[in-house]
């Protein structure tokens, strides 16, 4: 009986405008941020090109998760709430399968398939975010930071796609963009902007985050795509520190 008034109140905010203070803002896209990092991370972590012997921690995956499901808590949200609870359950199966080895299995057979329900999970939590994120707008102080965010979420998509395109077989499932140029442009466009945005005492912060992307993106764009899983996400994992502390830095110079 309550759902009739509710959605009156939700489309007399977005009427009025209601923007998206500047920490909503964040809160939204750092969790933008977690849920393709987790997906990306994970992806890599269980390829079955990677023998067992090669498989990290689940903890290399599992703090995205956490801090996903700890920043959703808190944000009070409800848009994707069920799609992060499936992107849960998905991860609790998927650990419970035995680890590959050598020889066909059926947790071998169960792989591609368990990547494939997650993919698909967190690309409609990420669709239910943005939607939201852009059904409140924002306003158009602290223009870095929202830049430095943005340019954070594209990483962790460079992250996820470089890991749905490398897994055996799950390659169609980036059929947008399979070589990832137009990612790619982005990326470096948004770099390349930063120094525009940015005080010039800053600037040689931006190089550094500049040399993290250009290390590993031949290993991203284009095909065929080599399988350097560690250093794809040892090196964009660093741009995306490296961009937490220049956001800390033009907050501080404020």
């Amino acid at each position: 009986m309550f759902k009739k008034p509710l959605l009156v109140l939700i489309l007399l905010c977005a009427a009025f405008g209601a923007n998206a203070t500047i920490q909503e803002y964040r809160e939204i896209q750092g969790m933008r941020v977690n849920a393709a990092s987790f997906c990306g991370v994970l992806m890599a972590n269980y390829n079955q090109i990677r023998a067992a012997s090669q498989q990290r921690s689940a903890d290399d995956y599992r703090q995205y998760l956490d801090a996903l499901n700890t920043s959703y808590q808190q944000s009070g949200l409800m848009v994707g709430a069920d799609e992060l609870k499936t992107l849960n359950v998905l991860t609790e199966e998927l650990e419970k399968l035995p680890q590959l080895d050598g020889e066909m299995s059926s947790a071998r057979l169960a792989y591609p398939n368990m990547m494939i329900d997650i993919f698909k999970t967190q690309q409609q939590f990420e669709l239910a975010l943005s939607e939201h994120l852009a059904s409140l707008g924002h306003d158009s102080d602290d223009g870095a930071i929202k830049a430095i965010d943005d340019l954070r979420v594209d990483i962790s998509r460079a992250i996820l796609l470089y890991s749905v395109s490398t897994f055996t077989g799950l390659a169609y499932l980036n059929d947008k963009d399979p070589e990832l140029r137009v990612l790619d442009e982005k990326i470096q466009a948004q770099l390349q902007a930063l120094d525009q945005q940015i005080p010039e005492a800053l600037h040689g912060h931006v190089g550094k985050i500049k040399g993290s992307y250009k290390f590993v993106q031949k290993k991203i764009v284009g095909l065929p795509r080599p399988w350097t899983p560690s250093a794809v996400v040892f090196f964009l994992t660093r741009a995306d520190l490296q961009l937490q502390q220049l956001a800390s830095q033009v907050e501080s110079s404020q």
